[in-house]
Formats: structure tokens, sequence, C-alpha cells
């Protein structure tokens, strides 16, 4: 495998300055705060307003080796626009960190405006001419030109808006404007009429364009970068650079429940590690890199936690509950984990041999260290086994695979037998919720005239697509909001509703096992079918096709009659389990 030097690597990442306003006001989901137990940003849901949040991701882009981020861009004066000119651009520790902007153009040429192009005008006026973005110290540049990232150029391209939308903008900042469009997409065509328009092409829906398949496999991860070969050679031919992308995994079911879009896993295959699905993307987008592009590599992403494709730090212990959000995928606090890929396969100077470890599926597991592109000059410290909410750092990720694949994960807490006997097992309720805390009150009501309950509610949210916050801000005839009264609906509850629920229907000091409710959703680890199928195996075999997970349970019974949906809720009962019972 042939690598350039590293120092001739350029490492971007795109960027989002817009979590004060989607953690404080709008409260938008995503995935990491709904999984059961949560797994938590390693800086809370932070204010990127603040000079201390934007240092702290300087610190981790340079670990990483990340060199330039490109910063999502809403408009003149939007919250986006306001932290990049304010707080990111003026931040004291800025140093030789570049900045481009991603022109959103969802946001600014729209669908519903039939792709109108009125606002792209005075939206580069302002970046060009009365904002001065392009003369700023720490704007990138290619080949001394100024970089602009146009968002999904090949859409424009498909509705007859690209001639227009490219000559606005090179006769409002000049020709001398490199722009990079979001071209990228399955095969190369024989030819695209759009190229010469653009000055460079990339990929910016990884996701998307690699099939959405919840494992990859390294055959499609295989296929996928000879396509962007194949973009490379077609680019190059009509003098356009090419960038590759990369990107760790993808999940947005925790703001976009009602799509049902398939989950990818950062996982390879089911048996692979933690951000191997990473490591097999960076091995070949390195192989790909332009010269006439600076030789650019662009991670998706920094801190996108709504579609989960963020690499910044996250911390918290394994989990696939609940199984509407993962879709019996298993997801780890993976610490720091990816800015230690990212660094050992791009830069002359690995990650310290104190860098965060590779999280381990089985908690019991002792992975093997994994040997790094550009070896240690000292061993790496043997790994910790079970990663802690905010894990110190231990041995630095590695490459080389383990000689043997890795064990066999217990996804689920351990079981424990009931005090009456029964052919089904029964979860251990020491693992889940206790109280009160984790169950909608059966008798709250609106106060407006439809008199709406929670189940109701959870109808309305989850099936006919209406918006989380808006439903769960109504007002109940107790005067309790919906988020109060119905945490499990309203996703206040796992870890916990912020404030507590107040049900006349369940006794705040029975104990847990007095819930069956509580015990629920949690597969057994001891039941088997008689072909020695596990509640695992099921779950991998649900995420791997796709198929109904209760026309799968249906087929599969232990020697007592036990059926895998009796045995294994949280995988065969996932819309219950979920979105009623978690």
């Amino acid at each position: 495998m042939e690598y350039l030097p590293p120092d001739q690597v350029t490492v971007g990442a795109y960027y989002y300055p817009w979590w004060k306003h989607h953690f404080e006001v709008t409260k938008e989901g995503y995935l990491r705060r709904d999984l059961w137990p949560r797994q938590e940003i390693r800086l809370g849901e932070y204010d990127d307003t603040k000079p201390e949040v934007i240092s702290q991701h300087l610190e981790w882009s340079r670990q990483a080796n990340i060199a330039l981020w490109v910063a999502s861009w809403w408009g003149p004066n939007s919250k986006e626009d306001r932290t990049l000119r304010n707080v990111i651009l003026t931040h004291e520790n800025l140093g030789s960190h570049k900045i481009a902007i991603l022109y959103e153009t969802t946001g600014r040429i729209k669908k519903t405006e039939g792709y109108d192009t009125f606002r792209v005008a005075g939206d580069f006026d302002y970046i060009c001419n009365q904002e001065k973005y392009f003369s700023h110290p720490n704007y990138y540049h290619i080949h001394d030109r100024p970089v602009i990232v146009i968002y999904l150029t090949r859409l424009m391209q498909r509705e007859g808006k690209l001639n227009e939308v490219i000559a606005t903008v090179r006769n409002v900042c000049g020709d001398d404007v490199y722009i990079l469009g979001d071209h990228v997409w399955g095969a190369a065509p024989k030819s695209s009429p759009g190229l010469p328009l653009l000055d460079g092409v990339t990929n910016y829906d990884v996701y998307g364009n690699a099939g959405k398949k919840r494992y990859s496999g390294q055959t499609a991860i295989d296929n996928f970068y000879q396509d962007y070969s194949d973009w490379k050679d077609l680019s190059n031919a009509s003098g356009v650079g090419f960038v590759p992308a990369v990107s760790p995994g993808y999940n947005d079911r925790g703001v976009r429940l009602a799509k049902d879009n398939p989950a990818m896993s950062r996982r390879l295959t089911v048996d692979s590690e933690e951000g191997t699905l990473f490591e097999a993307q960076l091995q070949k987008a390195l192989q790909l890199l332009d010269p006439t592009a600076d030789h650019l590599v662009l991670v998706n992403s920094f801190n996108e936690w709504h579609e989960d494709t963020q690499i910044e730090p996250c911390d918290g212990n394994a989990t696939n509950l609940p199984t509407g959000y993962t879709q019996g995928l298993e997801y780890v606090g993976y610490g720091e984990l990816y800015l230690d890929l990212l660094r050992n396969y791009t830069s002359a100077e690995p990650a310290s041999p104190t860098s965060s470890p590779r999280p381990s599926r089985n908690p019991s597991a002792d992975p093997s260290p994994r040997p790094s592109r550009h070896p240690s000059t000292s061993p790496s410290a043997e790994p910790s086994k079970v990663p802690t909410a905010r894990p110190t750092s231990s041995a630095r990720p590695s490459r080389k695979p383990s000689v043997g694949p890795s064990p066999r994960p217990s996804y689920n807490p351990s079981i424990s037998p009931s005090a009456e006997p029964s052919k089904v097992p029964t979860a251990n309720p020491s693992s889940i919720p206790t109280g009160n805390l984790c169950n909608d009150d059966p008798e709250w009501r609106t106060e407006d005239k439809k008199r709406m309950s929670c189940e109701k509610l959870r109808h309305r949210i989850y099936n006919e697509g209406k918006k989380l916050n808006k439903e769960c801000k109504r007002k109940g005839t107790n005067g309790l909001r919906a988020f109060e009264a119905c945490p499990i609906t309203c996703r206040e509850c796992p870890p916990g509703p912020r404030f507590p629920t107040k049900s006349p229907s369940v006794d705040p000091s029975s104990s847990p096992s007095d819930s069956p409710t509580n015990a629920y959703c949690l597969d057994s680890d001891t039941w088997s079918s008689k072909q020695g199928r596990t509640c695992v195996d099921i779950a991998d075999r649900v995420a791997e096709t796709g198929k109904d997970p209760k026309k799968v349970c249906k087929k599969h019974k232990d020697l007592d009659g036990v059926t895998a949906v009796q045995a294994c809720p949280a995988t065969c009962d996932y819309q219950n389990c979920s979105l009623r019972r978690r």
C-alpha cells in the first residue's frame, strides 16, 4: 500500500458551529443522548460560542492532525456565521488552523422555492466583500486561491441551476475563487457537463453514496473507493481536482426517527472492532489524494452529532439499546479513538502511547494491541478492559487485526433467575432504571379540547411524524408538561427525566422487580434456540439483513418451546420495547 509522506497530507473535517442553539433552544435529538445507558459528549451539551469550547476543539483537531475546518454556513448573521466570525476566527489559539466555508445550498437555494437562486449574489457579496472572509489570514487557500465548498452541486446541475450559481459566485467574488463542489455520486459517468464549471469535486454524503448498509464489509468499501478512483480520473481529465472523503458511520434516528433511515455501523463487519469502518476508508482514501487539490482528504465530520458522524470524543458503556434507535447495532463510548486513528494514518508523529484505547465490545475481552502505521519507539501500555465515563488515556489505537476473531459480545445485561421458576428468562433488575422515573403517566391528559394522553402523543410522534419538541411542550390538566408526565414518549428517560414523573399508577417505593415493564426490554443472555442461536445471533441476523425482526424471531424456539419473541424482546419487539417500555 502506497501512501504520501505524512507532511504532504492535508486533513480537513466538516465542522458545525451551531450547537449552542441546537442544545439549548431547539433541543434537537442525537443518538448518543437516547441510548440506554446514555453516552456523553466529552464536553457535555456545550455552548460553542464560548472560547474555551473552541479551544478544546482546536486542541483535539491538532491531536488528530486536522488542519482545516470546513464550517457549515447558513447565511449572513446566522448563528453559524456569528460563531464563525466572532468566536472562531478571532480565537487566540487559532494559530495556523485554517477555515473554509461550506455553503449550505439546502438553506439558501430551497426546494420549496423552486430552487430560486435569488439569495446567492447577496450571500457571496457578504462573504467576499462585506465581511471579507477570504482575506482573513486563516482562511483556507489551494494554490493561493480562496476555497468555498458548495453543498449539493450535483443537485444544482440536475435542476439546471449550476451554471447560474457558479457564474454568480465568480461574478461577485472574482474568478480567483476555488470552488469545490459536492458533485461525486455513485459510479463515475462517461462525462459530466458540470465538471468544467468547478475547480474541484468531492462527496459529502459518504453514507448515502456507499449504500446505507448496516455493516459495509470490505468488498463494499473496495467498490466504493474504486468509484472514487474513476471519478478522480474523470475529474483530472477535465482539469478538475478531486478530494476523497471518509466518515466513521451514520445514524440519524435520534433526530429523524420517522424517516426510518437504516444505521451504518462504525464496525466494518459484525465481528470487527470499533473504528474499523473508518480505518478501512482511510486506507483507501489516502491512495487517492490529488496534488491539484492540495492532497486534501475530508472527514465527515468533526461534530455532526445529529447524524452520528462525529469523531469528537464520546464516553460511556457499550449498548445496543433501545433497538428502535440502534437497530441492534452496538455503540460504545469511543473516547479519543478516532482522533488517534486519524493521526496515526496521516501524521509523521503517531499518537502518543497515552492516547485513547480502542473500546472493547466485551468488557472481559483483552484485545491485543495493533501496531500503528508509524511504529512507536516504546511499547504501548495495556489497554483498559472496561471503558469509563471519562476514560483516562491508555494505549493508543492500532491497526493490525488480532490473530483470532473478537469474542462474541454480550449485548445486554446479565440475566438472573426469578423467584418463581419460569421458562422465559427474566432480566436482572439491578441493570434497569428503577422507581417511577421511567414510566409515562397513564392518567395525564392535555388541557386542550383533544385531551390527549401520553399514548396518543406517542402515536403522533412516532407514527404520524409530528415534531417531538412541539408535542412534548403540551401542557396537561394537572399543570405538568408532556416532557414531565411522559418521559418515555418524550425521550427524557433513560437515563432519567430532567423532571420527576408524578404517576399515581406506579408506587415510587416499589422495588424494580415489582415492575414488569422495567424488565421487559432486556434480551436474555442464557436463552438459545434448538439450533444453538442466541439473542445476540438473532440481533446480528436482523442487523445484517434488515428483515422484520418479528418474522425472524418467530422461526426460533428453544427445547422448552420458548420463542425468541419471548426471550429476546429488545431485538424482536423493538417498537414496543424502545418506544413504550424502555
